[in-house]
């Protein structure tokens, strides 16, 4: 019997207690005791969204970026492994799996996955009416998967690792009008879709990689009002839009990595902004005065 983990987390108003769910993977057939679907469990709901540095802290400081995630600083870009066999030595592992399937309580207000989800898990999840937060970190979700989604009226708090969303998945996104955190670290979409991320009223935190976004973009992200942490990872950002990037009046925080930013770059964003908490790929620049000793998150 092989055995590894993965993190399923529901939360619920109905029980105040967590629970992790460790996923067995037999190679033998299983029996009528254990061939039922497995269950999942809730737990107390985790912290809300009202302090937003609970929410947008991020880990180079020992804050975490999220109420319930693991840190999104030092984005993995592939899926979570399952501990790995070699199939010749197990010819009946895909006869003796029975499929997992997602049982979340009706009540449930968040929703963490590492593992791949599924056609069926997107259902299902997609049936959670009062759900607020959303993550799904070990992908399985296309573009054209995102529609799914459009019936969490409730959701606030939306981070989906490995999925290549594009611009036609942007604007079907911006049917949620209540999302104040859009995390993508892996989005293929254009300088159009900062356009629709715009039009989001709360937009408090944007984090995103995309080959496609450059200083174009970016300069748009100037007439935002509510936007107070931003992070772009490997986004063609250059010098030219330093001033686009402090005139974001409501930014308190600016992560940039694996972007194009000169040192005369930083330095205009230090002087223009001191009041902007500002990483560059990871850490504080040596010339920054707002530099701190970072406290480990482990």
């Amino acid at each position: 019997m092989q055995l590894w983990k993965n993190s399923i987390r529901f939360c619920s108003p109905s029980r105040r207690q967590t629970v992790s769910l460790q996923r067995f993977k037999r190679t033998h057939e299983r029996n009528s005791h254990n061939g039922s679907p497995r269950s999942v469990f809730c737990c107390a709901p985790a912290l809300l969204l009202g302090s937003l540095w609970l929410v947008v802290g991020f880990s180079g400081c020992g804050r975490s970026p999220h109420p319930v995630a693991k840190s999104a600083v030092n984005e993995k870009t592939e899926p979570n492994q399952s501990d790995k066999s070699d199939p010749q030595q197990q010819p009946a592992l895909k006869k003796a799996e029975t499929p997992f399937s997602l049982q979340i309580p009706p009540d449930a207000t968040e929703i963490e996955l590492d593992q791949k989800v599924s056609d069926g898990d997107l259902k299902a999840i997609s049936k959670s009416q009062q759900l607020e937060t959303l993550i799904l970190d070990g992908g399985g979700v296309e573009p054209d998967q995102i529609k799914e989604l459009l019936s969490l009226k409730s959701l606030e708090h939306l981070r989906i690792r490995n999925c290549a969303i594009d611009d036609e998945g942007v604007r079907l996104l911006m049917q949620l009008k209540k999302l104040r955190i859009f995390n993508f670290p892996q989005a293929q979409f254009s300088n159009a879709s900062i356009d629709e991320l715009l039009r989001l009223p709360d937009l408090q935190l944007l984090r995103f990689s995309s080959p496609h976004v450059d200083d174009r973009g970016i300069q748009k992200l100037s007439n935002s009002k509510s936007l107070r942490a931003l992070h772009l990872i490997r986004v063609k950002v250059t010098d030219r839009s330093v001033e686009a990037l402090c005139a974001i009046k409501s930014l308190e925080s600016l992560y940039l990595d694996g972007c194009q930013l000169t040192d005369d770059g930083y330095s205009k964003i230090i002087k223009l902004r001191p009041d902007i908490h500002l990483h560059v790929d990871q850490v504080h620049l040596d010339y920054d005065p707002n530099k701190h000793e970072h406290r480990s998150t482990k």
